[in-house]
């Protein structure tokens, strides 16, 4: 599945194998461009916010969640 947000964000999310993979060409995150796992199922929904809880990103954490902007895309 794709999502495309607000900001322009590109998330490729695979729900089967519980994992995702961001591109933004504005702003850069940690992981980007790699797959990443999926700890919790995303609520993904037009015009709200996606909230994603990822492995950790840092070995100071034990969970990473992102905030996406406003979901105005969605494909398969």
């Amino acid at each position: 599945m794709i999502v495309t947000t607000q900001t322009g964000s590109v998330y490729e999310i695979d729900i089967d194998a519980m994992k995702m993979r961001r591109t933004n060409k504005e702003a850069d995150l940690r992981k980007d461009g790699e797959w990443v796992s999926m700890v919790k199922e995303p609520v993904i929904e037009m015009g709200r916010s996606m909230i994603l809880h990822l492995e950790p990103l840092s070995d100071n954490c034990s969970i990473t969640t992102r905030f996406t902007t406003k979901v105005i895309g969605i494909s398969e």
